[in-house]
């Protein structure tokens, strides 16, 4: 092998390698520690680096393999016996590595592998590959992931949620990365040029293919799950093919992305958009008037858009965030009658039973529809917190660096201030000299901050390891997620400027790092961060923050 694990990695195959080697400072199981043994030899084989290189067939010897390498199609890692032609050395460029598991794409490797996001036409991207890596007897997955989200034809994935690796799947982890309030990045402009051409909106010539490599060796048609049958030729290879534009509706998210970034003073449009949301609120037969309250939220956002400047860099932070909030909104109430259906499947699985009377079913469709509601209600209090945070932390003067990006384990928003340059652009350097930043969580309806340990294992830039973890909004988990900033390969200069930032001021003071709990509107009180040991907490020494209870970090 001859990759180095280096500290601060430069490129997204450095940063895969080092991810790798830190996941085997723990204590994994013999499954995990397969999975990221698959996660090292799928990469080997795309970077044309794996001896001898994996191919199709199914139960290859030394000798085979020997023979490989002495024939004349050696030289260009092709197989005499399957005809599988291998990546070259230096033939692709990985964009995207491993960072941990979870729902989303392994990895992604492109052509040509001098292409440049910052100047993406010189040379133009011809293809990207979508890698799946496995190891051991690991399977794709088949379905429940991704329910409620919208697929590429615009329209909302029903219960049984998508196959892994299928075009929808594909689509949905690209559009979340490209709708990241992350600033611009090489894998969110990947991501994004993905997401376009499978919606029909993008370079038609872009070609977007993808593989399964398990223990580095690409698995052919017969040897994937049933379902994956269709989606693949016979060596195993899928081949992404962009959604009908006669087969395509817009999301409500993409209509006012549209109308924002074109309205130039032409307010009415973005106005009519949320008042089309609003109205089928108010027409979706729904009874609950905490629901319908929500209308009200979509119009204060669509007034606000019509302050915005398209043009300004901190102006686009806020789009993306209430533009993600809008569209988890929507997406939730999208799903109240699908859910409503799996509650009364419950009750009534079989619907042949003798228990199965018309008084009976009525009564099980009303309590179905009134949990579902429940569970929606709870939801959409969660999106409106983040909401009203915004709306609270843009009222005392501070300015959005970081939004919220769809709900996960992170810091919810990140906000600046300065005394001295109140109204400063983000989007230039060098930030002044007296710059304060706000870590905020935000909650909505009776949701409390989560008091139990996570990242147990995990090692900060400090040097500590966690062993038992960290809570939410202590300065463990604050430093994590500052110093997840910094890692990624494919995060943003100015992710990274903030993470260094963070980490700074948590072991120095300067800048104040502070973080404020907000429920609504309200901020949260002392007694709300009593599961966070040795909790400092101040009166509001940021402007405009008086008898405000802060969280502070640092000495």
């Amino acid at each position: 092998m001859n990759f180095v694990f280096v500290p601060n990695p430069k490129t997204a195959l450095q940063q895969h390698y080092h991810n790798l080697s830190e996941a085997l400072k723990l204590d994994l199981t013999v499954q995990q520690r397969s999975e990221i043994n698959g996660e090292r030899m799928a990469a080997q084989h795309m970077e044309g680096d794996q001896h001898p290189f994996r191919c199709l067939c199914d139960h290859v010897s030394d000798d085979h393999y020997n023979n490989v390498r002495d024939d004349d199609k050696a030289e260009e890692n092709i197989c005499s016996e399957c005809d599988y032609q291998a990546p070259g050395m230096d033939e692709w460029k990985m964009v995207k590595g491993w960072n941990g598991g979870g729902t989303g794409i392994d990895q992604i490797w492109i052509q040509p592998p001098d292409w440049n996001w910052l100047d993406p036409e010189n040379p133009p991207l011809e293809e990207v590959r979508i890698v799946e890596a496995k190891g051991g007897n690991a399977n794709l997955s088949t379905g429940d992931t991704y329910v409620g989200e919208y697929g590429p034809d615009g329209m909302p994935i029903g219960e049984e949620g998508v196959a892994q690796m299928s075009r929808e799947w594909v689509y949905i982890a690209c559009n979340q990365a490209a709708n990241s309030s992350q600033m611009p990045s090489e894998y969110k402009a990947v991501a994004t040029a993905v997401r376009n051409f499978l919606t029909g909106k993008g370079d038609e010539d872009l070609i977007v293919t993808g593989v399964v490599l398990q223990d580095g060796r690409p698995l052919r048609d017969d040897e994937l799950p049933k379902v994956h049958f269709d989606m693949v030729d016979e060596d195993g290879m899928f081949d992404y093919e962009p959604v009908g534009e006669d087969d395509r509706e817009e999301t409500m998210r993409e209509k006012l992305a549209e109308f924002i970034d074109k309205f130039g003073g032409s307010h009415k449009k973005v106005k009519d958009v949320c008042s089309s949301m609003t109205d089928e609120i108010e027409e979706s037969d729904l009874d609950d008037k905490y629901i319908k309250a929500y209308k009200n939220s979509v119009q204060q956002v669509g007034q606000f858009f019509t302050t915005l400047k398209p043009g300004s860099h901190a102006d686009k932070v806020y789009i993306n965030h209430y533009l993600n909030t809008l569209a988890k909104m929507k997406e939730e109430l999208d799903r109240v009658d699908d859910l409503a259906e799996r509650f009364f499947r419950k009750i009534f699985p079989d619907l042949n039973s003798n228990l199965a009377t018309p008084e009976n079913l009525k009564k099980a469709r009303k309590s179905a529809k009134k949990k579902a509601l429940s569970q929606i209600v709870k939801n959409l209090n969660e999106i409106s917190g983040e909401i009203e945070a915004a709306e609270y932390m843009r009222s005392k003067g501070a300015q959005m660096v970081r939004g919220w990006s769809g709900g996960d384990t992170g810091i919810d928003q990140i906000w600046v201030q300065s005394d001295s340059s109140p109204n400063f652009d983000i989007g230039k350097s060098p930030w002044p000299g007296d710059i304060k930043i706000m870590i905020v969580e935000a909650k909505g309806g009776s949701s409390q901050l989560n008091k139990g340990a996570v990242y147990k294992g995990k090692k900060l830039s400090t040097g500590v390891t966690m062993d038992n973890g960290c809570k939410q909004m202590d300065s463990n988990w604050v430093l994590h997620h500052a110093d997840d900033l910094t890692t990624g390969a494919e995060k943003a200069p100015g992710d990274h400027f903030l993470g260094h930032l963070i980490q700074q001021g948590i072991k120095t003071g300067n800048p104040p790092i502070r973080g404020i709990g907000l429920k609504g509107k309200t901020p949260m009180v002392k007694k709300d961060f009593i599961h966070i040991k040795n909790l400092k907490v101040e009166d509001g020494d940021v402007t405009n923050f008086n008898n405000v209870k802060l969280v502070k970090y640092g000495p």
